[in-house]
């Protein structure tokens, strides 16, 4: 039998939730890896802007590192404080309040770039990843709403979901970032993208 939790989608949108905490496990994977084709290049480059031209390659790569790094070390501290809080305050409460703090991490980072600040690339990639923490929230909303024989199902989809994002972030974020795909694609474009894929997964749960 289901077991239920606290502010967690009830049984009649049970098939919903779980494609919503599916979403939100995939969304959190690409969070990690769009990133990637967008960052080296605008880092690499002196050109870009992003760092003064006079930066050596090594403090350059030292620097990408740095920012890549940040989004998976905040997320490992954010995950237990996240899964925590929703064992008092409920699953979907804080699924919600951690896909809004997503939402304000691109949103800062999607500044940054625009900026070439740093400082705000890196508070974006930090506030993404510590409230990006919420697969362990999603795991137990989904043991929540799995019946004991559809729990191994559900599992497993869980985990195709989460290779499948961390292997199509870089493609998208290269896509969306090329303005030969589209005249107005630019650094930012992938960003904003994610963006309002989180606002989108707030409103689904």
């Amino acid at each position: 039998e289901t077991r239920s939790c606290p502010n967690v989608i009830s049984l009649e949108n049970k098939n919903r939730s779980l494609a919503a905490l599916l979403f939100t496990v995939f969304l959190d994977m690409v969070g990690i890896s769009i990133v990637i084709p967008i960052l080296a290049p605008l880092f690499l480059n002196p050109s870009s802007g992003i760092l003064d031209a006079s930066v050596g390659f090594s403090a350059r790569t030292a620097m990408l590192g740095f920012l890549l790094a940040s989004y998976p070390l905040a997320q490992f501290f954010g995950a237990p404080i996240l899964g925590a809080l929703s064992d008092r305050h409920g699953r979907k409460k804080i699924l919600q309040f951690s896909l809004f703090g997503t939402f304000l991490g691109w949103v800062v980072f999607a500044i940054g770039l625009g900026a070439h600040s740093i400082a705000l690339l890196f508070i974006g990639r930090i506030m993404d990843g510590l409230t990006g923490g919420n697969i362990s929230v999603a795991l137990s909303a989904v043991a929540d709403l799995s019946a004991e024989k559809e729990k191994a199902r559900n599992f497993g989809l869980i985990g195709m979901v989460f290779g499948f994002g961390f292997i199509i972030g870089p493609f998208i974020g290269g896509k969306l970032a090329d303005p030969s795909v589209v005249s107005w694609f630019d650094f930012t474009s992938p960003i904003w993208f994610d963006a309002i894929l989180s606002a989108l997964n707030i409103i689904a749960l």
